[in-house]
């Protein structure tokens, strides 16, 4: 791989359950930011619509864009992380709501499996690379590396080693 497709990691910790802020506000300027990203996308390839089985497709490519522009992609922890009781990890707002509402899941799913990403991080960051991702956002619970939500509680080392993944490089 070249360097510009080395990915760049950019570390988010979220206070899971956090009630401050705007939480509105904040998912309001991520879709705007997503609608930003979709327009330009289209303006920058001149939406170049092919027929193929009489569906219109546009046609968006790497190169339709700047040398230097980052294609990114972002997860939450709570979404495909998993291992919910592994690594010294206590429990999360979700895992205590999931807890005590599990009707309100409509597959009745919970975050014990999701996609795995605890043990199998590595192979979706070459994953991500190999799909030509050049920045990754990803969160971590606080609960992974402060099991008891303080600092009083102890520190999570294993949780805090999660975090090194400057091996994958």
């Amino acid at each position: 791989m070249s360097d510009s497709s080395t990915i760049t990691t950019t570390f988010v910790l979220k206070l899971q359950g956090y009630k401050g802020c705007c939480r509105f506000q904040q998912l309001s300027q991520c879709l705007v930011r997503i609608f930003v990203f979709v327009l330009l996308a289209c303006l920058s390839s001149n939406c170049q619509p092919t027929q193929e089985s009489q569906k219109e497709y546009v046609s968006v490519k790497r190169s339709n864009f700047p040398d230097n522009f980052l294609f990114g992609a972002s997860t939450a922890a709570a979404q495909i992380e998993g291992s919910t009781k592994f690594g010294g990890k206590g429990p999360s707002i979700w895992d205590q709501f999931i807890r005590e509402f599990p009707e309100k899941i409509t597959d009745n799913s919970n975050l014990e499996v999701a996609a795995d990403s605890y043990n199998r991080y590595k192979e979706d960051v070459w994953i991500l690379k190999d799909l030509g991702v050049n920045a990754y956002r990803f969160s971590i619970p606080w609960t992974r590396m402060l099991p008891d939500r303080t600092l009083g509680g102890g520190i999570n080392q294993e949780g805090i080693n999660l975090t090194t993944v400057s091996s994958m490089s």
